[in-house]
């Protein structure tokens, strides 16, 4: 959200930030100084709470500091921060007003100046096109590829439909948020913009969102196929010839993709072309119940191992939303959604040597103190959520979802 640098949606944003600052404004002018008072808003405000990774006072900061600044001003503004190796105004005010969106901030935030959306869209529409355009290229949406053929390779493909998944509804988000936008692109003198400018707030997202959608049709459809052929190669290794561990990940699997399906099947059209929606997933629970009763203990280690193991990951890994990884939102106080999010890495980390390596990984255990080494050791939230947010699937831009 707002502190693990976000590196997908900084990539996202260079081209199209770079385009935005050389074109916005009726005229390029020259860089401009800052203004002592300019500077005084940055040191005193933004620092502190980029820093503190409080995205509402950020937002409010910038967007306050935006809304009287010419374009070599903002420029101005982003040389500063680059000095300091701070993202610039544009990267800074899409990802937390993001960050915000999609932990059920939205209402607190303040209305973009019209130099502001200028800066605000053509980002969002980078960031939903690099998503759209991954699917294209994404091996679970690939008819033609080679189907897995042990556990691992099930495990793999399935964590990768897992992230995408999570991608999809972050560009579904921002996609919708930025359609919100557009409206008030309605209240610019359309005289003073140049082609580019009046591109910019021409942009149609909602052909992005029923883009994204049809993706993600796609993509469950797919993903009902795959946990069914895994149900079907699993059945094989609970004979009591096949080694322990195969066994233990077949009845695993077993438990999760008839789980998994019948919640699918209740809307999804059926993966098994022999069978409709209602038979196949009543046929799939008979044959789980039995799996289960005849391998009981087997069924009780791997749901206590798989649990621990998840557990662990969590604590392992897992980073809050807020405060350097250190602390969760406010919704954790008011919900179970709340207390359980936490950002967890895109890719399973592989551990290195530390008496080989030059950097250690995993890199989080000393994440309490990374987080007090900043230069006023306190930690402040400016915001509380009004609404109870689904956060199944959140997740991170980029390293993390």
């Amino acid at each position: 959200m707002c502190i693990v640098t976000p590196i997908l949606l900084r990539t996202c944003l260079v081209s199209s930030l770079c385009f935005i600052l050389g074109s916005s404004g009726v005229a390029a002018t020259p860089q401009s100084r800052l203004t002592n008072r300019t500077t005084v808003i940055l040191k005193r405000d933004v620092l502190p709470h980029y820093h503190r990774g409080d995205s509402l006072k950020l937002v409010q900061s910038l967007t306050t500091l935006t809304a009287r600044m010419r374009d070599n001003q903002v420029e101005a503004v982003d040389s500063w921060l680059k000095q300091k190796r701070i993202p610039g105004v544009g990267s800074l005010l899409t990802e937390n007003r993001l960050n915000l969106i999609f932990k059920g901030a939205g209402r607190d935030l303040p209305n973009p100046s019209n130099r502001e959306l200028l800066l605000l869209i053509p980002a969002m529409e980078e960031l939903t096109k690099r998503i759209y355009e991954k699917s294209s290229e994404h091996r679970a949406l690939d008819r033609n590829a080679a189907q897995p053929s042990t556990f691992d390779e099930f495990e793999e493909l399935l964590w990768g439909i897992h992230v995408f998944h999570n991608e999809l509804n972050t560009a579904g988000l921002t996609s919708r948020y930025a359609n919100q936008l557009s409206g008030l692109t309605k209240r610019i003198n359309r005289e003073i913009l140049n082609e580019k400018q009046l591109a910019i707030i021409d942009t149609d997202f909602g052909v992005f969102s029923r883009q994204l959608a049809g993706i993600r049709t796609d993509l469950l459809k797919r993903e009902a196929e795959i946990r069914l052929l895994r149900y079907k190669f699993s059945e094989d290794y609970l004979k009591p010839s096949a080694k322990f561990m195969d066994q233990i990940l077949a009845i695993q699997a077993i438990q999760t993709d008839s789980r998994l399906l019948a919640d699918y099947l209740k809307r999804g059209p059926s993966p098994d072309p022999k069978k409709s929606s209602a038979e196949l997933s009543s046929e799939l629970q008979k044959r789980t119940k039995q799996y289960v009763a005849q391998n009981s203990k087997l069924a009780a280690q791997s749901l206590a191992l798989y649990h621990g193991l998840h557990y662990w990951m969590r604590g392992r890994y897992g980073l809050g939303d807020t405060a350097m990884g250190l602390l969760k939102s406010p919704q954790a106080m008011k919900t179970k959604q709340g207390r359980f999010a936490l950002y967890m890495p895109k890719k399973p980390p592989k551990a290195t040597d530390p008496l080989k390596e030059r950097l250690a990984k995993p890199d989080y255990e000393r994440r309490h103190h990374y987080h007090w080494c900043f230069e006023d050791r306190d930690i402040q939230i400016g915001y509380t959520t009004r609404h109870e947010v689904e956060y199944k699937y959140e997740l991170r831009f980029g390293r993390f979802y």
